[in-house]
């Protein structure tokens, strides 16, 4: 039986959807975007962000899939003043209880990425699962390819040069890959 596996990711400038897209294909995932009501263009819209972002607010979202539905969810976000984009932190708060082993990526402007994941994996109860941090420089140049192909790599226990992400179930040994992934 094929593993399930979606990509929950926010994404307010298109750098974060970006490696959404490129994992979801890599992994034959799901993606579901978390959308909301409320603008978040130009300046305006960045200042709400950082407000939001270091006041931990929690806006009101959607997304169109239940986690619960899926073996594995990857979350993916943006770094907004050092934590998680708020839109994220409103999704970890509504579905924690079918989170707790999920990966979790960030894409940073310049800092606070490593302390962003371990936020996303506290606010989960996720412990330490796998990670990828990258900056919108990587994201742009493409450079985040090879990157995602680590991550990757980690979640499945195989290697592009092995094979194609196969989707089939695997057993997990401590060093081995995730269940439900591999």
């Amino acid at each position: 039986m094929a593993s399930r596996v979606l990509i929950v990711c926010y994404s307010r400038g298109g750098s974060t959807l970006r490696v959404a897209r490129h994992l979801a294909e890599a992994l034959g995932a799901d993606l579901d975007r978390i959308e909301e009501n409320d603008s978040r263009e130009g300046a305006g819209g960045y200042l709400r962000s950082l407000v939001e972002a270091v006041a931990k607010g929690v806006p009101t979202i959607r997304t169109l899939r239940d986690p619960a539905d899926y073996d594995l969810v990857i979350l993916g976000c943006p770094v907004w003043a050092s934590t998680m984009a708020s839109p994220m932190r409103a999704y970890v708060l509504a579905h924690r209880g079918q989170l707790q082993r999920s990966p979790v990526f960030v894409v940073m402007g310049g800092r606070g990425g490593e302390q962003t994941v371990r936020e996303i994996q506290l606010a989960c109860r996720a412990g330490d699962s796998p990670s990828l941090v990258l900056t919108h420089r990587e994201v742009e140049d493409g450079a985040f390819r090879d990157l995602c192909e680590s991550f990757i790599h980690r979640l499945t226990g195989v290697s592009r040069d092995n094979a194609r992400w196969p989707k089939r179930e695997a057993s997990r040994s401590n060093d081995g890959p995730l269940p439900g992934v591999a």
